[in-house]
């Protein structure tokens, strides 16, 4: 995630080793967008809207072809850390409070977006939520001790 020039690449790299592979075309449609929720999230990153935004509006163009019920909620989400990367705390807040992703990482950036919105009450109860969670995966490493540092 810090960087972003290497993460692209790898998501290009991805689409490349999906195209080529064996795999069934309804799951290579499940990865390519997948890819484009990871292709936004890195776009957003680099601070670059536009990008982010094409990636998010592929990502909901796919949802019709793939029939995962978790999806829609990714591209909400995405809008929330979208917002987030604009510096619309407020909005990233309101978007972030109405997609339900029971997942430490997608709930720590609630947790940033309540905070800089001002909503600090609600930020560390956030914060305390991902910092007691009870999971060993690679997404919660990245998160669980900056909200643990909160708390």
């Amino acid at each position: 995630m810090k960087d972003s020039e290497k993460a692209a690449q790898s998501l290009a790299d991805s689409r490349t080793c999906i195209n080529d592979s064996s795999l069934s075309a309804t799951d290579k449609e499940l990865n390519m967008v997948n890819a484009c929720f990871f292709e936004a999230l890195v776009a957003a990153e680099q601070k670059d809207i536009a990008k982010a935004k094409a990636k998010l509006s592929e990502l909901k163009a796919g949802l019709s072809k793939v029939k995962d019920p978790l999806f829609p909620r990714y591209a909400e989400w995405m809008d929330g850390y979208i917002a987030l990367a604009q510096g619309d705390f407020a909005g990233a807040d309101a978007q972030f409070s109405k997609v339900v992703i029971d997942d430490p990482y997608f709930i720590y950036y609630a947790a940033v977006a309540k905070e800089k919105a001002g909503d600090t009450a609600g930020a560390k109860k956030l914060y305390a939520k991902v910092a007691n969670w009870n999971i060993e995966n690679v997404w919660y490493s990245f998160v669980r001790n900056k909200a643990k540092a909160k708390v």
